[in-house]
């Protein structure tokens, strides 16, 4: 593993390496990373790269080491969480990583939701590399500290957990291999939740919309919605629910909200704005670490951005709406069929 590699990577994450903790004394390795000041790094930036070929047996093809970090070199919470505390500026900042100076929508509009969203996947990063080396995440429980290889087979190809069992290739580079792709999966789905801030920043602010639910009979499920949301001159979407046991008609209208950049903004702008008035929606007890009802409203959802919540009762979207500052009225109603609208006039 080189050094440049371990910086290029830790740069790539986000993670703000001069602001780690330290204790009085130095490691006995002067040259941990996480030790090294910015002068030092950019250094190795200028001398130190080297490249490996990894030969496979069904392609040849050139790749970097990637940084293998030991449970000691873990980067430490606050040093991954630093994007979110530097977000009152009004774009994201990353410590002194490099930056684009174009500024787009997402960073313009929502700074805060944009640092959420990268310290959760750094978080996620620094969380998984444990569990690759170790065999468990850092929060759980002993009992289940017993397979110290149980990473290394859940990011590795068929293949090469093979090779590795086999004794053909030593368990260093298992967990290199192992945490090349669990970086590209957590990058993968890091610039999905950019992109649909992104669209949600881009979109126009709903000024008036409407609601439609229509039933259909159906001989397994009795009946079954199908809603569509009209955003007035800026097109609709469209969302279904069947089965049985749970709310429909707002898992239907959760579908369709969620599928309009324009109604995800309405909970994005709530998001940013709790944010900014020092509100967290963390939560220990979501496995996906984020709660947004008490931020929100309930239907907010839980993941690192807010969504509508299918399965809740549509009632809880038209509060949320109305904490937007909409005005909802049911508009109409029959047999088959409901039709709600909102309007900031």
């Amino acid at each position: 593993m080189t050094r440049i590699e371990a910086v290029n990577t830790l740069t790539a994450f986000g993670i703000v390496i001069h602001d780690c903790n330290r204790s009085e004394t130095r490691p006995n390795d002067e040259n941990d990373i996480f030790w090294l000041t910015t002068e030092e790094l950019m250094h190795l930036v200028e001398t130190e790269t080297e490249t490996t070929t990894e030969k496979k047996e069904d392609e040849t093809m050139t790749t970097t080491d990637t940084v293998t970090l030991a449970p000691a070199d873990l980067p430490t919470e606050d040093c991954v969480f630093d994007t979110v505390e530097n977000a009152d500026n009004g774009a994201e900042t990353k410590g002194e990583s490099t930056m684009t100076n174009t500024t787009t929508a997402a960073e313009q509009n929502f700074p805060r939701l944009l640092a959420e969203i990268n310290a959760n996947y750094d978080r996620l990063t620094a969380e998984t590399f444990h569990y690759i080396r170790l065999g468990w995440f850092p929060s759980w429980a002993n009992e289940h500290h017993n397979d110290p290889d149980r990473g290394i087979k859940q990011y590795s190809t068929a293949r090469r957990w093979e090779q590795y069992k086999a004794g053909e290739i030593t368990r260093e580079k298992a967990i290199n291999l192992a945490e090349r792709r669990a970086v590209n999966e957590i990058e993968k789905a890091r610039a999905r939740k950019i992109d649909q801030l992104e669209a949600a920043a881009n979109a126009p602010r709903i000024s008036s919309a409407s609601v439609t639910v229509e039933w259909a009979k159906s001989r397994t499920w009795g009946a079954n919605p199908t809603a569509k949301l009209l955003n007035i001159g800026y097109g609709q979407t469209v969302g279904h629910a069947s089965g049985c046991g749970y709310d429909k008609e707002s898992a239907a209208i959760a579908e369709a909200m969620n599928a309009s950049p324009a109604a995800l903004r309405v909970l994005y702008e709530l998001g940013e704005a709790a944010l900014k008035r020092g509100e967290n929606p963390r939560s220990a007890s979501s496995c996906s670490g984020y709660h947004w009802g008490g931020c929100i409203g309930y239907g907010a959802g839980y993941d690192v951005l807010p969504y509508w919540e299918g399965g809740v009762g549509s009632s809880c979207f038209w509060k949320i709406l109305e904490k937007a500052g909409y005005t909802v009225r049911h508009a109409g109603s029959g047999k088959m069929f409901d039709c709600y609208t909102f309007y900031a006039f």
